[in-house]
C-alpha cells in the first residue's frame, strides 16, 4: 500500500512536467488568406494557450498574412508570420513577445557628386 502512495505521489508530480515538455513546442494549423496579424495571432493563441504580447501599433501597421500550415511546430508558424516584416519574436516564460527588429533597413541612396559647370 506504501509503495502505491508513493507511485501515485511520482506520476502526480512528473506528469505535469513531462505535458510542459511536450507543449515546448505545440504543432499549429493554420489556413488563412489575407488575414490581418491579430486574427492570426488569436488562432495561435487558441491552438497553443501560450499568451502573446505585442503593441496595438503593431498589429495594425502589420501587412496581411496568407499562410497554410498542418501540425507545423510553433516556432516555424511564428517565422513564416514574420517573414518579410521587420518584426521578430522571442518566447519567454509561457508568453510570445513580438517586437520591431531594434536595426530597420536604411536604403542606401547613390553619392551624388556635383560636377563644376565651366
Amino acid at each position: 500500500m506504501r509503495k502505491l502512495k508513493r507511485l501515485i505521489a511520482l506520476l502526480l508530480l512528473l506528469g505535469p512536467l513531462a505535458l510542459m515538455a511536450q507543449n515546448k513546442n505545440p504543432l499549429v494549423t493554420l489556413s488563412v488568406k489575407d488575414q490581418p496579424l491579430k486574427e492570426v495571432f488569436r488562432s495561435i493563441q487558441s491552438q497553443t494557450g501560450l499568451n502573446i504580447a505585442v503593441t496595438e501599433k503593431i498589429l495594425s501597421e502589420a501587412k496581411k498574412i496568407s499562410l497554410q500550415v498542418k501540425d507545423m511546430p510553433l516556432e516555424e508558424v511564428l517565422e513564416q508570420c514574420l517573414k518579410n516584416s521587420d518584426l521578430s519574436y522571442s518566447i519567454v516564460e509561457g508568453t510570445i513577445i513580438v517586437k520591431r527588429n531594434k536595426c530597420r533597413a536604411i536604403p542606401l541612396l547613390p553619392m551624388v557628386r556635383s560636377l563644376p559647370v565651366w
